[in-house]
C-alpha cells in the first residue's frame, strides 16, 4: 500500500511491506504459510538460492499477521526484533 501526505509543500510517499526470506530448499514452508494465513506471494531467486514470502496488503498486516504474531511469539532474536 502506498500513501501520500503533504508536508511543507512536498509530497511524501511511503509503503509498507512484510517480507521473510530463507533458503529455497525450504520454499514449501512459505507456500504452507501463504495457504494457512491466506495472503502473500512466494518468489524464488535461483541464482542466490533464496526464496521470499511478501505482502504489501496493509489490511492483512493489521488484522491478520500482527495479531497472529502476538498470539504466537517468535522465539530468539527475530522475536526480539518484532517486539521493538
Amino acid at each position: 500500500m502506498t500513501s501520500s501526505k503533504m508536508n511543507s509543500g512536498q509530497l511524501l510517499r511511503f509503503s509498507l511491506r512484510f517480507e521473510i526470506s530463507q533458503k529455497t530448499k525450504d520454499i514449501y514452508i512459505f507456500y504452507a504459510i501463504s495457504i494457512f494465513l491466506g495472503f502473500g506471494s512466494v518468489t524464488s531467486d535461483k541464482k542466490r538460492g533464496m526464496s521470499k514470502l511478501t505482502s504489501a496488503n496493509l489490511t492483512f498486516l493489521q488484522h491478520i499477521l500482527i495479531p497472529f504474531l502476538l498470539a504466537h511469539p517468535i522465539p530468539g532474536f527475530k522475536g526480539l526484533q518484532f517486539q521493538m
